[in-house]
């Protein structure tokens, strides 16, 4: 009976350390975001209020087109793109040239990140590699 309760504990406790793992930015709130970015990217207090406030506009908006189940998958992804791009425009308008660069890097290393991630597991394209 240890056993089995062991078990079922190591199992619960790899299932929450997995979803933490793959959690990444995707549940952080828009304070959180906020917060990152202003510690990133040096922003003034006026800064960061305003990228708070588009960061939250924008969740709002994300949380509202994912309830959406009118909508086709391909007219999804699209206003989900023009929801991306304008906050990108958003967040541009409020940072200065050096830091829009910095945090355009920091995605990238990111999104980098992400796809090595995903190669080492086996998942993503044909590295070339015949054996």
């Amino acid at each position: 009976m240890k056993k089995y309760m062991m078990a079922a504990g190591l199992i619960a406790v790899s299932t929450v350390i997995f979803a933490q793992r793959h959690n990444g930015d995707h549940g952080a709130s828009p304070t959180k975001r906020a917060e990152k970015m202003k510690a990133e990217l040096s922003l003034s207090e006026d800064q960061y209020t305003k990228v708070k406030t588009i960061n939250e506009k924008f969740a709002a908006s994300h949380i509202k087109l994912k309830s959406d189940t009118a909508l086709t998958v391909g007219t999804a992804r699209k206003q989900r793109e023009k929801l991306k791009t304008d906050h990108q425009a958003q967040l541009k308008s409020v940072l200065t040239e050096a830091q829009w660069t910095k945090w355009s890097l920091l995605k990238s290393n990111k999104s980098g990140d992400r796809k090595k991630h995903s190669y080492r597991h086996g998942h993503g394209h044909d590295t070339g590699d015949k054996g």
